[in-house]
Formats: C-alpha cells, sequence, structure tokens
C-alpha cells in the first residue's frame, strides 16, 4: 500500500506570524456537538470535533496536490506559543474514478427506536444513503433488537431490490444486543471484501447493550478483531441513554468517525450524510502527523486527539482523509530557551487508497515542502488571525469537558467557576465579538452556566426548605 508523506521543516522563533491562506473547505469533525443538551457528559465533549465543527481558512492544495498541510503559530507569552498544524484536501473530484464502496448499516431495532419517530426518521436516511451509492458499490443491512438479522445481504446496488421493500422488513421492538448486530454487519463486509475497495461498518443505535455480550471490553475486543482485517467502523449515537465511552472506542480502534445527535430526522439524515461523503470521497487511511522537537522545546498541550510520545518526536493519529476536507491541530509548546531558534519538522503521512489491487504493488513515495517561518519584531495582535480563533475555541471546548467531568461528581460550584472563568476570558479577548464560530461554541457555555445557576439554585432553596 503506498505511504505519501508532507513534510514542513520549519524554522521558527517566538514571534508573530500569519501565512496567507485561501478561505475554502469543509470540516472534517464528526457531529458530536450535541447542542440541545444544556450540561453533556464527559465522553461526549470531543474537544477536536469542537476545533473542527467549521471551515478553516488555511492553505489549500493547489494544481495536482491532493493534500496540503501547512503551519502558523501565535506566541502566548515569552516562553510560550501555540502551533496549529493545518490538513486540507482537494474540494472537488469525480466520484466515480474513487474506489468501491462496501459498506453494511447496522441499525438498532430495540423497542426505545419507537419514540419520537426514530425509526422513521432512520428508514429516511437510508433511503438516502443508498440513494448516493454507485451502481458498483455494495450494500447490506443489519437489524438488531433482542437478536440481529441481515434485512439486506451484501449486494451491489444495481442488484439490490426496491429499497421501500427492504425498509418495509424493519420494525422496533425488543432489547438491544449490539454486539451480535456489529458481529453480522462485518459479516457481510467479508462477503466481498477486497484491499483496495473502502470497506466499512456504520453502527447506528439510541441505547446501550443490554443483551447478549454487554461487557464494553468485549465488545471493543470483538470489533477490534475485524478492524484488524481492513475493516473500519463508524458509530451514530442517538439521545442521552448511551454508553458514550463504548461508542467512542469502538470508532477509535476502527478508525472512524463518532457521531452524537440528536433524534430529529435533520440530524439523523445529516450524520448518515456526512458518512456517505466520508466513504465515497475517502482518500487514504493510517493518517499521522508527526512532529520533531529539538531538545530545548517542549509540548504542554494537545488540544483533543490522543497523541504518542517517542524521545523529541510526537504522533498524532487523525481520521480517514476524505476530499473536501480542512482539519488543524493545535499544539501548546513552551521552550528553555526564548532567544535560541526553533526547527519543528512535521510529517503527515497516510497509507492512499488506490483504485485496484495491482497499484498496491507500486513503489514508496515520498511529497516535501518547506516553510521558514521568520521572527518579527512587530508581532500581529495576539487575538488575531486563523490560530487564536481555533485556539480559544478549544480552550472552551476544554472548559466545557472539564465542566462536565466536574458535574459528574456533582461539584456544581466548581463547574459554574470554570464556565464563568472562561466567558470572562474570551469577553476580555473579544470584546466586539462578531465570528459566529467563536460564538456558536460560547452559546453552549452561556447555556450551560444556565443550568449550572438554575441547579444551584434549587439546591439553594433546597436547603432553605429542609429538603436536604
Amino acid at each position: 500500500m503506498l505511504t505519501y508523506k508532507i513534510q514542513f521543516l520549519s524554522a521558527l522563533f517566538l514571534g508573530g506570524l500569519s501565512l496567507s491562506m485561501a478561505q475554502i473547505g469543509v470540516s472534517t469533525a464528526s457531529v458530536s456537538m450535541n447542542r440541545n443538551q444544556h450540561i453533556q457528559s464527559p465522553d461526549q465533549v470531543v474537544v477536536e470535533d469542537y476545533v473542527n465543527y467549521h471551515r478553516h481558512n488555511i492553505a489549500m492544495p493547489k494544481g495536482k496536490e491532493q493534500v496540503k498541510l501547512s503551519l502558523d503559530y501565535r506566541t502566548l507569552n515569552e516562553n510560550k506559543g501555540v502551533l496549529q498544524v493545518g490538513v486540507a484536501t482537494k474540494s472537488s473530484l469525480d466520484y466515480s474514478q474513487l474506489p468501491p464502496v462496501n459498506i453494511s448499516l447496522v441499525i438498532d431495532g430495540s423497542g426505545s427506536m419507537q419514540s419520537n419517530r426514530k425509526i422513521g426518521n432512520v428508514k429516511q436516511a437510508i433511503k438516502k444513503f443508498v440513494k448516493g451509492l454507485r451502481p458498483g458499490d455494495y450494500i447490506s443491512i443489519v437489524v438488531y433488537n433482542s437478536n440481529a438479522r441481515v434485512t439486506l445481504k451484501s449486494i451491489q446496488v444495481n442488484e439490490m431490490p426496491s429499497i421501500d421493500h427492504v425498509l418495509s422488513k424493519i420494525y422496533a421492538s425488543g432489547s438491544t444486543n449490539l454486539n451480535e448486530g456489529l458481529i453480522q454487519g462485518y459479516k457481510e463486509v467479508e462477503r466481498h471484501y477486497k484491499l483496495h475497495f473502502t470497506n466499512k461498518v456504520i453502527l447506528f443505535t439510541d441505547g446501550i447493550a443490554n443483551v447478549g455480550t454487554t461487557d464494553p471490553e468485549r465488545i471493543i475486543e470483538n470489533s477490534l478483531a475485524y478492524n484488524k482485517k481492513g475493516i473500519d467502523v463508524s458509530t451514530i449515537g442517538v439521545g442521552t441513554s448511551l454508553n458514550y465511552k463504548l461508542l467512542q472506542q469502538i470508532a477509535a480502534t476502527g478508525k472512524g468517525s463518532n457521531h452524537f445527535i440528536g433524534d430529529n430526522k435533520e440530524d439523523i439524515e445529516k450524520a448518515f450524510n456526512q458518512e456517505l461523503e466520508s466513504v465515497l470521497s475517502s482518500i487514504g487511511r493510517d493518517v499521522y502527523i508527526d512532529i520533531e522537537l529539538p531538545k530545548h522545546v517542549e509540548i504542554e498541550k494537545i488540544y483533543g486527539y490522543t497523541p504518542e510520545y517517542k524521545d523529541q518526536t510526537v504522533r498524532i493519529p487523525l481520521e480517514h482523509l476524505a476530499f473536501g476536507q480542512t482539519q488543524v491541530v493545535l499544539v501548546e509548546f513552551s521552550t528553555h530557551n526564548s532567544r535560541k531558534k526553533i526547527n519543528l519538522k512535521t510529517t503527515l503521512s497516510y497509507k492512499v487508497n488506490k483504485t485496484s489491487e495491482k497499484e498496491y504493488k507500486t513503489s514508496e513515495k515520498e511529497y516535501q515542502s518547506k516553510v521558514l517561518m521568520a521572527n518579527l519584531k512587530e508581532p500581529l495582535p495576539f487575538n488575531g488571525g486563523e490560530p487564536m480563533k481555533n485556539y480559544y475555541i478549544a480552550k472552551m471546548a476544554s472548559a466545557l469537558k472539564q465542566t462536565s467531568s466536574v458535574i459528574e461528581k456533582e461539584d456544581h460550584k466548581e463547574g459554574l467557576r470554570i464556565i464563568n472563568y472562561t466567558l470572562n476570558e474570551i469577553d476580555e479577548v473579544f470584546p466586539y465579538l462578531k465570528d459566529q464560530d467563536i460564538s456558536r461554541i460560547k452559546d453552549i457555555l452561556l447555556k450551560t452556566k444556565s443550568s449550572l445557576d438554575d441547579r444551584l439554585s434549587y439546591q439553594n432553596e433546597s436547603w432553605n426548605t429542609g429538603l436536604y
């Protein structure tokens, strides 16, 4: 399998520098920004998804380039800075030239899916999903409740029966045997698995596994066995009665996206549509960003993601690359010597999807690009530019996650303190805030604050009336 690498060797001083960037591209983020809930669980708050929810103003590929890696940074103080690593992909391509898709939709058909017309909304989303596939793509549908049944065996789209006939077999009843449904989906993908296909399962659920194999570790282990064979998985969780951590881990080990959404028709269709775009426009898999640091530089924090550290190199795994994406990674770093030049070597590597198995025998190729970031005697305003915008969105998302963690421990006062501190900081840095992307996250913080105020007010009234 081909491995492409794009590198930037940047010599930078602590100071402010903004690169000229085109405003184009869309986000890679999964739909885990559930704005229907004012107070979320810590597992629901995926910091990198908040950062990448909007379009990024970063360098885009030109000419024959499919992927572009860019670097930008801002100074936080004389010893600390924030580095933004941007990844953008070409915004348009003829999907007919991309590898075939081999996918299984694994749908929760338990009794809880009857409420709020969820099962009907899912059927409509599936109908649109199937219509978006190409004639040579493979599709199967598995429905699970107390047991799992294959409603549509893996078949090419141009040979499948009427989608309305298939969907008429889907109904809601019984319990939630998530593990059996997931395994059946993997087995359907296995039937037509090929190395150069985009092989994937999409798991949809509105509840917690309560029959069959229910141990989360065992479910993840069972799923991972198929991931190692080259079959990926994304998860779509609806509502609040979910094991968020389990769904996130299934998606993480399966190199897919994790969506937490509301149960309305629009949210469900949006999640399925994002998965459709992802599988049809996939560029590559096993995506990593490697940052090599000089000895006098340390990484203080990476917002979101789960990095791996080895000596002076940090590796950050990303989701699969697809056409029409923008994504940034924000890294806080510090230096022991602010006068000394800082060289950061940043590499993006991924395995390329090919349209035939023969193409996998091609030798490895490498692309390199170098950018020099020089020190400016008069740095740009602290709150100016794309890095600072994304930095403060990341800080707000991190505060929201931290607040959720302390609220889980019933420490509402500490949660309110974190929210107030963060809101005050945003108001100080952006006194005339007009950016809709920052405002969107700020609005979530304000709603969380309002809910916390209500909870604390209720507690105080209860104490005064002797209910506690």
